[in-house]
């Protein structure tokens, strides 16, 4: 059987084509460019996931720690100078000075809340923790990244997209990004520290 010289040319073209494509597909994969968007494409699925149904409760402010700690954003104040807050016996920003008796959970994370419901006119009971759970899904997806580099550090950047996109899924850390509560907060320093530890 003859084979048509024309179809002969045209298989001849396409099989010298795909290794081209190929090896330019494999030279991209490599690049910083696709690395960034692999990241950012993992980032936007993690932000999906955590900035979906924030206010999941319909106000009625089931956690019990989230519930505390607006509540105990409601009675700070800004202070009036910088001396008022560094005197703790009457900054208003210090919650031993607002009726709260015990308050354990550390002042930085609901000092930024509250500075971001300020900026956003968002500080009522009924707003405040809304703020506080967009703060806490952001310190989350700073957790996504971190892991990025942490693992890019240890074991390369495939590893490191791989560790990023399977804590971009994690479900505990889905649920508590959903919380207006200090632990996505906790976590976010605690990576920040390995990162600076590990050479």
């Amino acid at each position: 059987m003859r084979r048509n010289p024309a179809e002969g040319e045209a298989v001849a073209g396409r099989e010298g084509r795909r290794p081209g494509l190929v090896d330019a597909l494999r030279s991209y994969v490599r690049t910083n460019e696709f690395l960034a968007l692999a990241l950012i494409a993992i980032l936007l699925v993690g932000a999906s996931m955590r900035l979906t149904g924030v206010n999941w409760d319909e106000q009625t402010h089931l956690h019990p720690d989230e519930r505390f700690l607006t509540d105990v954003e409601t009675k700070l104040a800004w202070p009036k100078s910088i001396a008022e807050y560094f005197d703790e016996a009457r900054s208003p920003l210090n919650p031993h000075n607002q009726g709260v008796g015990m308050f354990v959970y550390g002042t930085l994370p609901i000092f930024i809340v509250k500075a971001v419901g300020t900026l956003l006119d968002q500080g009522s009971y009924w707003q405040i923790h809304l703020v506080g759970r967009v703060v806490s899904a952001l310190y989350d997806l700073g957790v996504v990244a971190l892991v990025f580099f942490l693992g890019r550090r240890l074991y390369g950047r495939w590893v490191g997209l791989l560790a990023s996109f399977l804590m971009a899924c994690t479900v505990l850390a889905i649920q508590h990004s959903h919380f207006f509560t200090v632990e996505t907060f906790t976590t976010l320093l605690v990576t920040l520290a390995f990162y600076f530890t590990i050479r």
